[in-house]
């Protein structure tokens, strides 16, 4: 996974640890970031009464995953029993479906290897200036509020985008 903010919100449902332990046999605590490669990776706990119920989540206005994984028998019953009965439930945030997933992956992998990358981090380098609520890629960075102020900055810069674009602002 390939993510562009963490932490972006808050997991605060109790639920949720008993739902990871039925499909995992084990329960995260906690999701921490490496301060050298910035790459995610759960800290579990010794039992479902020491779970940290304020478990940080990646941002879900941008991230690039692999289905692949999400597709494995065992994410898809975690996913099944976090969904529950009703498959349009706002319950749980969808940024905490794709993060745990994401995060048992990680922890299934060879060590030293990450597999969770922040985009700006060291490993990834990467800078695309996503807007949302805004901001730029989640940070601090500010960004236009209104999609036309962004596209009357760039415009000037950007060959052919007023050609392409300019009627819709």
């Amino acid at each position: 996974m390939l993510y562009a903010a963490f932490p972006y919100g808050i997991l605060h449902d109790a639920n949720v640890g008993a739902k990871m332990k039925k499909a995992y046999n084990k329960t995260i605590c906690n999701i921490l970031k490496t301060k050298t490669t910035l790459t995610l990776y759960p800290k579990f706990c010794e039992s479902l009464q020491s779970m940290r119920m304020n478990m940080a989540q990646i941002g879900g206005f941008h991230h690039i995953t692999s289905l692949d994984v999400y597709r494995k028998p065992i994410h898809q019953q975690f996913l099944k029993d976090f969904i529950g009965d009703y498959r349009f439930s706002r319950r749980n945030d969808d940024q905490i479906a794709v993060t745990i997933p994401a995060i048992m992956e990680q922890d299934t992998m060879e060590p030293g290897i990450p597999r969770i990358l922040e985009e700006r981090g060291s490993l990834a380098n990467l800078t695309l200036h996503i807007s949302h609520h805004g901001r730029f890629d989640g940070k601090r960075e500010r960004s236009p509020v209104r999609t036309d102020g962004m596209f009357n900055k760039m415009k000037t810069t950007w060959h052919g985008l007023n050609e392409r674009c300019g009627r819709f602002f």
